[in-house]
């Protein structure tokens, strides 16, 4: 495994990560939020992981911020993907702060958000399906803090998801104390499994208006205005 250092700053750049290079791992250097990829461009996206029939797998990010613009966002992982690892970040800005897409030429699975901030976008992450591709499989966000997104928290689109875990996070509002237009989680497509679990919503109440799953998602227990409660949304 390569290890990537990055050094201090703010990088005015939009990343294309090459198809087909695996196990690297990129560390941001210095305090927590000290590593920026930014890219100024209209609708731009700062770092695209991407496979093909050549399938991109096994890399890892560690403290490193991604702000993306307008139709574009922080992190765009798409295609033929394994193992993808994302550890104390923050993925922020435009349509999207992460987003997982499966499309014809493959599927993602087996991806680990662990102690992340999403942030300051739309959706806060959106895992989907394009062009006829697989479902997306395997993705595990824990630990981590969604806030400032204007639609939805976790949203999924386009065809049913297996094996989404989300656990101990904490889906907050907007900074000026209003709760997202749409859902905290829209998992609701027919065939959808997984498992939510002690998350703290800033809602009311469980309502499905706010907390849509599938009936193959298990319900554990979650947090919100009501206090806590294994009861599925309603």
């Amino acid at each position: 495994r390569d290890i990537l250092m990055l050094g201090p700053g703010s990088y005015d750049e939009a990343v294309v990560w090459p198809i087909g290079l695996d196990n690297i791992t990129v560390i941001g250097m210095g305090n927590r939020g000290d590593v920026s990829i930014a890219p100024s461009a209209s609708n731009a996206t700062a770092l695209v992981i991407e496979g093909n029939a050549t399938r991109t797998q096994g890399n890892t990010l560690i403290n490193v911020g991604l702000e993306g613009k307008g139709t574009g966002g922080g992190l765009h992982v798409k295609g033929n993907i394994r193992r993808i690892r994302a550890m104390q970040c923050k993925f922020e800005g435009g349509a999207f702060a992460a987003k997982l897409e499966s499309n014809a030429t493959g599927s993602i699975g087996d991806t680990i958000l662990d102690d992340i901030e999403l942030a300051w976008a739309t959706d806060a992450l959106i895992i989907a399906v394009t062009g006829g591709g697989n479902p997306v499989t395997q993705t595990y966000l824990r630990n981590s803090l969604l806030h400032n997104y204007s639609s939805r928290g976790v949203r999924v689109t386009d065809s049913f998801t297996a094996d989404l875990w989300i656990q101990k996070n904490t889906f907050a509002r907007q900074e000026d104390g209003t709760q997202p237009t749409n859902e905290y989680i829209l998992a609701s497509i027919a065939g959808t499994t997984g498992f939510v679990a002690e998350n703290s919503f800033a809602t009311p109440t469980n309502a499905a208006t706010k907390l849509a799953v599938a009936a193959g998602v298990i319900w554990g227990p979650n947090g919100t205005e009501a206090g806590w409660s294994l009861a599925r949304p309603v």
